[in-house]
This record gives C-alpha cells, sequence and structure tokens, in this order.
C-alpha cells in the first residue's frame, strides 16, 4: 500500500482543499497508483503534479504483487568467518500450512528469486502468521549470522541524524511497503550457496 501525506503551511488553498475533500471521488484516481494513495488532504494542482511524477516513473513503480523488480546496482554478499558450511535441521511444517507454503515456493520459483539447489548450507524456515490469516515464511539465519564478519565502520547515531532533520521543511511523506526487499537485490554468486533455506 502506497500511502502520501503532504503538509502546506499556504491557507490560499485550504477552500480548494476543502472542496476536493468533500469529494468522494478523486479527479486524479484513474491511474491505477493513485487509487490506492489517500490524496484527499491534496489540491487539485497537487494531484495532477502527483499524477504527472508517477505517469514519469511508473517505470519504476510494481504493477501488482508478482512484479517486484530488480536492482543490479549492488551486488548482496554475505562475508563469513570460515568456510565450513552451516547446515541446520529443518524444522516442521504442520499440515494444515503445507498447501499455502508450497504455493509460495512455487510463486517463488517461478518469479525467479529463489531456485533449487543442492549447497551445503541450510537454514530452516519459520512459519509465522500475519494479521490477515496468511502465513509469512521467515529463515532462521542466525547460524550464518554467528559467522558473518561484521563491517568496521560506525552505524550513525540516531541523535545526531534527527538533530540534522531538524531544520529541514518536509514536503513529501511516502511511506511505502516493500515487499520482499531482499528478492530485488543481485547476490554475489559466492554468497548464494549461504542463503539456502530447508523446508523438507
Amino acid at each position: 500500500m502506497i500511502g502520501c501525506a503532504m503538509t502546506q503551511n499556504d491557507s490560499a488553498h485550504d477552500k480548494e482543499t476543502a472542496e476536493v475533500n468533500s469529494q468522494t471521488v478523486c479527479p486524479v484516481t484513474n491511474n491505477d497508483y493513485l487509487g490506492k494513495m489517500d490524496v484527499g488532504s491534496l489540491t487539485s494542482e497537487q494531484q495532477l503534479q502527483l499524477k504527472d511524477v508517477i505517469s514519469k516513473y511508473s517505470d519504476t513503480l510494481s504493477k501488482g504483487e508478482d512484479d517486484i523488480g530488480f536492482c543490479n546496482k549492488i551486488e548482496h554478499q554475505i562475508p563469513t568467518a570460515d568456510d565450513v558450511p552451516i547446515r541446520v535441521p529443518h524444522r516442521r511444517i504442520p499440515p494444515n500450512q503445507w498447501s499455502e507454503v508450497r504455493e509460495y515456493l512455487q510463486n517463488a520459483l517461478k518469479m525467479g528469486v529463489i531456485r533449487e539447489s543442492s549447497s551445503p548450507y541450510a537454514a530452516p524456515v519459520v512459519i509465522v502468521p500475519k494479521k490477515n490469516g496468511k502465513l509469512r515464511i521467515c529463515v532462521d539465519y542466525r547460524g550464518l549470522n554467528a559467522k558473518t564478519r561484521k563491517d568496521a565502520y560506525p552505524l550513525p547515531r540516531k541523535r545526531l541524524m534527527l538533530l540534522m532533520l531538524q531544520s529541514t521543511f518536509v514536503v513529501w511523506t511516502l511511506p511505502m511497503d516493500i515487499i520482499s526487499c531482499l528478492w530485488l537485490l543481485k547476490r554475489r554468486e559466492d554468497s548464494v550457496p549461504s542463503r539456502n533455506r530447508r523446508t523438507v
């Protein structure tokens, strides 16, 4: 779900904004993406600007659940302390969840984000129920994480980042639900075996 909110200090648009808020149908909802946004607080002019931006960058937006995109600008790598593979036994999946897990894996295989493997690495799949009743397929990588070489550079301090943002004026806030974000990154071939997961 994509959300949109805009802060505005200009009271000249209050009347126009009120007219837009009172409409049940936004004039730009013919676009698929705008149909998923809350644009009621935007003026008609701002909605047209948003429509132009979405049209201009529509190739970067997802067209549906199966359209997750791909980023080839960086390669994801998992540097480990040694080459001894981590192999953890799989966890039992309850029989009433088999069909949903099988369907999830078939879709991921069809989308090309997973592949069959005979790697010596193996991590167990953990099934977690979502609020909407569906299942979330997670992988327990604690064994792999324990032997991953940590980055030496420090993370930015939260307080410093907040101080840097203190004087900025936020115009657009676009919270986006990034689905399966690790599927979007290209992985180095030497790191692929360590990402294996066991389901059976």
